[in-house]
């Protein structure tokens, strides 16, 4: 409950959360309505209004990226008393919105600072986002867990790579490039796809696709970031 507010004067509490995530609290106000008024803010700016009389109500609110200042408050002007002149707040929460692969990289070895999707980082020089499509802590990733070439036939036009995937990726997927000297890149054509056992968190996969150029053509894997379904 807001304290012993006197006329023209101001009751409030205040906390900081980092969004981005959802804010939810339990309010009610009794007070005389356009007069007295019970708000949040949150940086300074107002994210919540209410004045007269309510009974207890949930609030739900989404909060943007980055340090939020919380501050409610009950501000009573300079007349009349009416109803029981306060506001009360309770069991206030806040749920961060973290994506899969930030909750993924927070488990990893990776330095703090060097947690963006498309920084690179490890033996391999991976980009982030890759080590995770891939299921592999970059910092711990060696030569083996990259993809492994293979020609198909003698004239080499079609080309096998096997590598091991994560199980499970949300936010993210894995495009095989292709290149006939390394400066003009292109999605490879996938003539065939197959799926073997999954060990570890890790799902092994064959692909054949057709070379560019059969005498010499550059391979890479590339993670893209993907819409995640709706709730």
């Amino acid at each position: 409950r807001s304290g012993n507010t006197a006329p023209d004067s101001i009751s409030w509490i205040e906390t900081t959360v980092n969004g981005p995530g959802t804010l939810r609290f339990y309010h009610r106000i009794s007070s005389e309505f356009a007069r007295d008024f019970f708000r949040l803010w949150s940086n300074g700016s107002p994210i919540q209004h209410l004045s007269g009389e309510s009974d207890w109500q949930l609030a739900e609110i989404e909060l943007e990226p980055g340090p939020q200042v919380l501050r409610w408050e009950f501000a009573k002007d300079e007349a009349r008393d009416l109803g029981a002149d306060a506001a009360w707040v309770a069991d206030p929460s806040f749920q961060p919105s973290f994506s899969p692969f930030e909750l993924w990289i927070a488990q990893t070895t990776v330095p703090t600072h060097r947690r963006a999707s498309d920084d690179r980082n490890g033996p391999m020089h991976w980009p982030n986002l890759l080590a995770y499509a891939l299921g592999i802590d970059p910092m711990q990733a060696t030569p083996a867990d990259g993809p492994l070439l293979q020609p198909v036939g003698e004239t080499a036009e079609t080309v096998r790579l096997i590598f091991s995937r994560a199980e499970s990726s949300p936010g993210a997927i894995l495009v095989l490039r292709v290149s006939p000297d390394l400066a003009q890149w292109a999605d490879a054509t996938i003539l065939e796809e197959s799926t073997g056992p999954t060990e570890q968190g890790r799902t092994q996969v064959e692909v054949t696709v057709l070379s560019p150029r059969p005498e010499r053509s550059f391979f890479r894997l590339q993670a893209r970031e993907s819409i995640l379904p709706g709730p």
